[in-house]
């Protein structure tokens, strides 16, 4: 019996030398983070064991956070290789190499083109890879449709919370944008558009419209051109003034009507959206004539 004893006593130590051995090796490879993790051999051997699985755990729980992180970064890089015109809309994502091209797995890439696809830039296809989508008449019928109700709601909600501050914004961006048109800058014309939405957007606390608002913007957007329609943008800059002289006089119904059916309604800007996207089309096609001399 008293040997049994000792022969078990010997394992338990010899146990927690092999521990002892690999265990500091093993948290110095941790992110600080993870480091608080420690051994005490004066538990039984069984609570060891409980303690390194914890490790093990917080082992995979790193390598999520990395993923996550990760598939966020190539998720911007798409966005930024859309928004360069380096990505055309109509060409085909080829997940193996483009994942080889950036050093990284497949796993975050898959990732973050899923969320992609979620919010419209993309249709992940089995066994085929991955088609960038083109931006159909419908998708802008419905991307208007979005912004109209959501940027009305939020003025109509908010409507009490405009000071003279924010309509001095709202002014002051409005010139601007009016200046761009006539400088042919529109790069930074579409940069002040963002803004000028951004400055009532910002007065609500519901995140949730803002994060659709967003994405459905993005989509609208994403892809650079070169080609503007600058009575078209002329006449954003009037419907913009309207708003503000809504606000100014107290009218919220007018105020968040300006938005809904007339500033973001495909039928009142029916006009001037199928004209830009027959020449978006054509500036396509030309582009991709260009990558195939």
């Amino acid at each position: 019996m008293d040997n049994q004893i000792k022969n078990s006593e010997k394992a338990v130590i010899d146990s927690r030398k092999i521990l002892t051995a690999r265990i500091p090796l093993i948290i110095n490879g941790l992110p600080s983070v993870f480091q608080t993790a420690t051994i005490k051999f004066q538990q039984p051997a069984r609570q060891i064991v409980l303690s390194w699985n914890n490790i093990e755990e917080n082992l995979q729980m790193d390598q999520k956070l990395n993923v996550t992180s990760l598939s966020k970064q190539v998720y911007d890089y798409l966005h930024e290789q859309m928004n360069k015109g380096a990505v055309l809309p109509g060409s085909t994502i080829n997940i193996a190499k483009f994942a080889k091209q950036l050093g990284i797995s497949k796993t975050p890439l898959r990732d973050a083109l899923i969320h992609l696809e979620f919010e419209g830039f993309v249709t992940i296809l089995p066994r085929r890879g991955v088609q960038v989508n083109q931006l159909t008449l419908k998708d802008v019928k419905n991307a208007y449709a979005l912004i109209g109700a959501l940027e009305s709601a939020i003025v109509y909600q908010c409507f009490e919370e405009f000071t003279a501050e924010h309509i001095s914004r709202l002014e002051e961006l409005n010139a601007k944008m009016l200046e761009l048109i006539k400088a042919n800058n529109f790069e930074c014309y579409f940069k002040s558009n963002l803004a000028f939405h951004n400055v009532f957007i910002d007065l609500s606390d519901n995140e949730l419209i803002k994060k659709t608002i967003l994405p459905a913007k993005k989509r609208l957007y994403e892809f650079p051109t070169k080609i503007y329609i600058s009575e078209w943008e002329e006449r954003n800059c009037a419907e913009h003034q309207q708003l503000i002289d809504c606000i100014k006089e107290g009218d919220r119904n007018g105020a968040a009507s300006v938005l809904r059916d007339v500033h973001w309604s495909y039928d009142a800007q029916e006009e001037y959206i199928i004209r830009f996207h027959a020449m978006r089309g054509e500036e396509i096609d030309q582009e991709y004539a260009n990558r195939d001399k």
